[in-house]
């Protein structure tokens, strides 16, 4: 199991290589391409610390496996926000919404709001880390849920508006 664990980056890279080749948009990889490789090599790392982070755990190294994760996360999430605004429209990378999907105009507005949702929660979570677990798991969840319901809502929101200014 741990070797298939510790594969799991491997397979993540592979993918990453394999799926902007599939996507209708995939001329739009070139655009972002630095930032969707960033994001994957990001994922990639977490993946491994949280592996190793699980082993430490298991030999009794760390204590606090929650802080951990919460920092570990709230890291990712800094840098997944700092990533989201450079995302270019297309149907694998980034928000992918109806409503993103409808409108460039809208993806980028979404995508720009979103980047500063995955920040902002991200400073939380890892702020969230030293506070006692009650109050870490109710602030993870307010932020985690933030991070995907505020950009969510918005991008439905924006695209209405820009229907209607059309209409």
């Amino acid at each position: 199991m741990a070797f298939l664990l510790a594969s799991i980056p491997l397979i993540l890279i592979g993918l990453a290589l394999v799926i902007p080749k599939m996507d209708p948009q995939r001329k739009n990889y070139k655009l972002h391409e630095p930032a969707f490789f960033k994001t994957i090599f990001a994922v990639g790392i977490f993946l491994i610390a949280l592996h190793w982070f699980s082993i430490s755990y298991m030999l009794g190294l760390i204590r606090d496996m929650p802080m951990v994760v919460l920092i570990s996360v709230g890291v990712l999430f800094v840098i997944i926000g700092n990533f989201l605004p450079q995302a270019k429209h297309n149907y694998t990378y980034g928000i992918r919404m109806p409503w993103t999907l409808a409108s460039e105009n809208v993806w980028k507005k979404t995508h720009r709001l979103a980047g500063f949702c995955f920040v902002a929660a991200g400073l939380i979570l890892i702020g969230a880390a030293f506070f006692p677990l009650i109050l870490r798991t109710v602030m993870a969840i307010f932020a985690i849920s933030s991070a995907v319901i505020i950009p969510g809502v918005y991008s439905y929101v924006t695209l209405q508006r820009e229907k209607t200014a059309i209409d």
